[in-house]
C-alpha cells in the first residue's frame, strides 16, 4: 500500500518530472543504438537485396525459410523495436510471414540479455529449457502460419 501512495503524491512535481525525464533518457540511451542498428540494417535490406530474393533461395513458405530465420534469430541478438524495420525489409522482398514472426518472436525469447539474467536468477537449466520452449513454440507459430497463409506472397505490415 505504501508504494501505492508514493504514486499519487504530488507533494513533489518537479521531482517527479525530473525523475521521469531521467528514467526517458536512460531507456533511449538503453534503446536507441538497438533501434538505430534495425533501422540500418532494414534500410540495406531495402536499398540492396533484390527483390524475391528470399522466395528464390529459400523457397518462400518452406521449411527451409522457416529454419532459417529461427538460426538468424538465435544467433542475432536484438530487441524487437531493433528487430521490426529490417524484418519489415525483409517480408517485402520475399520472407514468408511465418519466418518473419519466427525471426521477431525468438529473437527476443533466445538473446543473450534475457537468457543471461534467467539463468542468473533461475539457474542455466531453466535457462536452456526457457530457450529450448522459445524455440519449439515459434517454430510451431511460424509453421501454422506457413500453412495458413500459403499462396500469400507477402503480407505487409
Amino acid at each position: 500500500m505504501a508504494s501505492t501512495s508514493r504514486l499519487y503524491d504530488v507533494s513533489d512535481p518537479l521531482g517527479k518530472l525530473r525523475a521521469g525525464v531521467q528514467f526517458a533518457l536512460e531507456s533511449l540511451r538503453e534503446l536507441g543504438p538497438r533501434m538505430l542498428v534495425g533501422v540500418l540494417l532494414g534500410a540495406a535490406v531495402e536499398t540492396f537485396v533484390p527483390e524475391d530474393t528470399f522466395t528464390h533461395y529459400l523457397g518462400g513458405t518452406s521449411l527451409l525459410g522457416l529454419l532459417a530465420a529461427l538460426v538468424v534469430a538465435t544467433i542475432f541478438s536484438a530487441d524487437s523495436l531493433g528487430t521490426l524495420p529490417w524484418v519489415q525489409s525483409l517480408l517485402a522482398k520475399g520472407l514468408d510471414a511465418g519466418s518473419a514472426m519466427t525471426l521477431l518472436v525468438a529473437g527476443v525469447g533466445t538473446n543473450v540479455s534475457t537468457l543471461g539474467p534467467v539463468a542468473q536468477v533461475m539457474g542455466r537449466r531453466t535457462a536452456v529449457l526457457y530457450a529450448l520452449s522459445v524455440v519449439v513454440l515459434t517454430s510451431a507459430i511460424g509453421l501454422g502460419l506457413h500453412r495458413t497463409l500459403r499462396g500469400e506472397p507477402h503480407v505487409h505490415i
